[in-house]
């Protein structure tokens, strides 16, 4: 399947008026929010007038600003167009029409997708005209997009990421949140200067065949990835790479597996994590005690509500206190000897704060713990001599 196929079969290709036009690609996070912005309003609580934390009314006025000067239409390249699943922007449109955002959607403290587009609407005059494919690389959608679109004169890219724009599009990309800020004066004045002196571009067609190249090894690439992925959910072997059952990209796999694979797993088992892995369970269920497992250990540091919390959690997953101490003793038999000494310590310097609090039940079941655990008795092990720790663990 060709790179055009694709745009055409998900109906991405927007028919702009016939003259030429001035495009701002527009990211989302980095570019209209960031770190800082963040954090300054993380206590915030959001009040009437559709104030969000992850939305920075200031770059909203910079790009405001910028869109008026040069007329220009906005083609969100975020990771936000995945609202829907390969949605174009005309059905997007038409979904907020059939299914109007709601005033508990307003008062979520942060924006999406839905949400920001009325904002950008009712308080900017704001549109989004359109959206670039997903392609898995945003280079490769932008410059698809410019090769699908020649009717655009001139660009610039918004982008907290430099997904190599500054060797291929230097003129036009605007790096945003270089040091933890949003969309603002500094950049907004590279970005009219970016304007000012694009002459037009013309698309590179015969570029269109490494394009194509490109596209046909990324798909391969996610091929044997997708195969990977279900080899390794079978396995239960998550050592390389943490998953995440409702991740996107997870989702999207499902599409590169082989038609043998999809004929035992269906879409709905493999979106919702349903899959039965060699262990017969299913891939969430793995994933959860594959988590908690690994987590353990800092639970155990915890201290005296380490034993409460973590049962809470196995109790959650239907196993048994015998079964969670044996997971306990499988993950301590991989430590290092240095990782068994330093849990070691930091359970005897919690020990020690117990026993200054007189917290006898916490001291005594932290000295249960560790005996179980490591053939220890906590009480005689002496944290600032390495020698005494080695001679009651071996």
């Amino acid at each position: 399947m060709t790179i055009f196929m694709i745009a055409k079969k998900y109906d991405r290709v927007k028919k702009w008026e016939d003259k030429l036009l001035n495009v701002i690609f527009l990211d989302i996070d980095g570019v209209l929010n960031s770190p800082n912005y963040i954090k300054k309003y993380k206590e915030m609580k959001t009040r009437k007038g559709r104030i969000y934390k992850n939305i920075d009314d200031n770059a909203l006025n910079y790009l405001k600003e910028l869109q008026n000067r040069y007329d220009a239409k906005i083609v969100l390249t975020s990771t936000w167009r995945k609202w829907r699943n390969r949605i174009s922007i005309d059905k997007f449109k038409k979904s907020i029409k059939e299914n109007p955002i709601t005033e508990d959607e307003r008062t979520e403290d942060y924006a999406n997708l839905r949400t920001l587009y009325e904002k950008l609407r009712l308080e900017y005059d704001l549109d989004l005209d359109d959206m670039t494919d997903d392609l898995q690389n945003r280079m490769l959608e932008i410059q698809l997009y410019l090769l699908l679109h020649k009717e655009i004169e001139k660009f610039v890219i918004l982008d907290d990421d430099d997904e190599h724009f500054s060797e291929i599009f230097k003129e036009q990309f605007v790096q945003c949140c270089a040091k933890g800020e949003a969309f603002g004066e500094k950049e907004f004045e590279q970005a009219c200067t970016s304007f000012n002196q694009q002459e037009r571009y013309i698309p590179n067609i015969e570029g269109l065949k490494e394009l194509q190249d490109y596209f046909d090894k990324l798909t391969q690439a996610y091929k044997v990835k997708a195969e990977s992925l279900y080899s390794s959910i079978l396995k239960e072997d998550f050592e390389g790479g943490s998953f995440d059952v409702s991740g996107m990209q997870y989702k999207r796999l499902y599409y590169y597996l082989p038609d043998e694979i999809k004929a035992q797993v269906d879409i709905d088992s493999w979106k919702n994590g349903r899959i039965i892995t060699n262990n017969q369970r299913t891939f969430e269920k793995a994933i959860i005690n594959n988590e908690d497992y690994f987590s353990s250990l800092m639970l155990l540091e915890a201290g005296s509500d380490s034993l409460p919390l973590y049962s809470i959690v196995l109790e959650q997953m239907e196993i048994d206190e015998k079964e969670e101490m044996q997971m306990m003793q499988d993950l301590i038999s991989k430590l290092s000897e240095e990782q068994k000494m330093k849990l070691l310590q930091s359970a005897r310097q919690k020990y020690e704060e117990l026993q200054e609090n007189n917290l006898h039940g916490s001291i005594k079941n932290i000295r249960e713990v560790i005996q179980y655990l490591f053939h220890v008795d906590i009480s005689k092990i002496q944290i600032d001599k390495e020698s005494d720790l080695d001679k009651e663990l071996y």
